[in-house]
């Protein structure tokens, strides 16, 4: 290229990049007068109008809002304008300074439940009448909820542009809160219920079909409620049933401790990976436990004073956790440890099993009865116990 021609090239665009810079300059200061101009002769109060980061705010968090998600006219439960069209909430979303809060004491009937959230936590309450009460504390993670033939949804939305957000939430703040309000007889169909770091507590009688409780970090308690099909899973927060009635419940967790106590249920199916296993109940099904470090502690004894038992098989495999249980076992029973000890109490006669034990090094004790390495007898029997460690103890008791 000829030297001229660089020359008259670097000159277009430094004058380009100059014009650029005037014109953005003209903009901000002198759109930053218009505003001002515009808030003076329609009689906002300075106090009422905020110039931020954030975008442009006038007459507080339920005014007029301008920013990066578009234009918001009375708050988060009024009219938004944005990518996604023009959409007028239904919540009425009051704001304190401190949090945001929006509740309907007085809904109609609820028939259903699914809830998605991410840092609050949730509790459910007897009241005479359905209702629902959030309450959260970052604008940019809203949550809402509309109810639609009966079925209550409840959303945290992620308001955040930014590619480089990678979590959800201000973590410095309070935990935000869900409370759903159902009267004693509330009969449900489905519950769906979703949260990442916060706790859920369902601590009031309902039945319902079908419950499915996710959490990653937060605890799963429940007492006094009764499903025809129960799915819970945790990573690192606990599970903790009580007076829960089901013909089929599945619980995992994967640090957290799972804890069943006076319930009644059919099949059951319980995994952990270093989290404790107890389960203390009546039991008419097939049951499954596995856990890896975790110990496991099954109490049947409940089950003694059931006339007829329902109870199915039951399996239980560790790694390194100690098997203890106590009761009236019945039909096929199988346990598995490498370094763990088995030590069962059980409520019938020793003659009321057939046996198959193995270890490779632990001992094995059968009533007073001490046998090395394995022990193998049929009895004839209804019932069978097959045990296999490779270091653990196994030690048998009849009551």
């Amino acid at each position: 290229m000829h030297k001229g021609y660089k020359v008259s090239l670097i000159v277009a665009v430094c004058c380009i990049a100059l014009g650029f810079l005037i014109w953005t300059c003209g903009l901000v200061f002198g759109g930053g007068n218009a505003i001002y101009s515009i808030v003076r002769d329609i009689n906002i109060r300075p106090w009422d109008l905020n110039i931020n980061n954030n975008g442009i705010m006038i007459g507080g968090p339920g005014g007029i809002v301008v920013n990066n998600d578009g234009v918001s006219i009375g708050g988060p439960s009024g009219i938004i304008v944005n990518d996604d069209g023009v959409s007028i909430g239904s919540n009425n979303v009051s704001y304190d300074g401190g949090a945001y809060e929006t509740k309907d004491l007085n809904m109609e009937k609820i028939t259903g439940i699914d809830t998605w959230v991410v840092d609050a936590n949730i509790e459910f309450f007897t009241a005479k009448t359905y209702g629902v009460e959030i309450k959260y504390y970052d604008s940019k993670y809203p949550i809402g909820y509309d109810i639609k033939n009966g079925k209550l949804t409840i959303r945290q939305q992620n308001k955040r542009k930014a590619w480089f957000n990678w979590g959800w939430g201000n973590w410095n703040i309070k935990h935000s809160s869900v409370k759903i309000y159902l009267p004693e007889d509330a009969d449900l169909s489905t519950i769906k219920i979703t949260s990442t770091s916060g706790d859920i507590k369902l601590q009031t009688p309902f039945s319902c079909d079908n419950i499915n409780v996710n959490s990653i970090s937060g605890n799963i308690i429940l007492a006094d409620i009764q499903a025809t099909e129960g799915d819970f899973d945790s990573a690192s927060g606990d599970i903790a049933l009580s007076g829960f009635i089901s013909k089929s419940m599945k619980a995992n967790a994967i640090s957290g401790n799972v804890s069943i106590t006076g319930g009644k249920l059919g099949s059951c199916r319980i995994e952990t990976a270093s989290g404790d296993i107890i389960c203390m109940g009546e039991f008419s099904g097939d049951i499954q436990v596995n856990s890896i470090s975790g110990n496991v502690k099954l109490d049947l004894s409940l089950n003694d004073n059931i006339k007829d038992s329902k109870l199915g098989s039951c399996r239980i495999e560790t790694a390194s956790g100690d098997i203890s249980c106590i009761g009236e076992f019945l039909g096929d029973i199988r346990m598995n440890s490498i370094s763990g000890n088995v030590n069962l109490g059980l409520s019938l006669a020793e003659d009321d099993y057939n046996y198959d034990i193995r270890s490779l090094s632990g001992s094995i004790k059968i009533g007073d009865t001490h046998i090395e390495r394995k022990y193998s007898r049929d009895n004839h029997a209804l019932n069978s116990i097959n045990i296999e460690t490779t270091s653990g103890d196994t030690n048998i008791s009849f009551r």
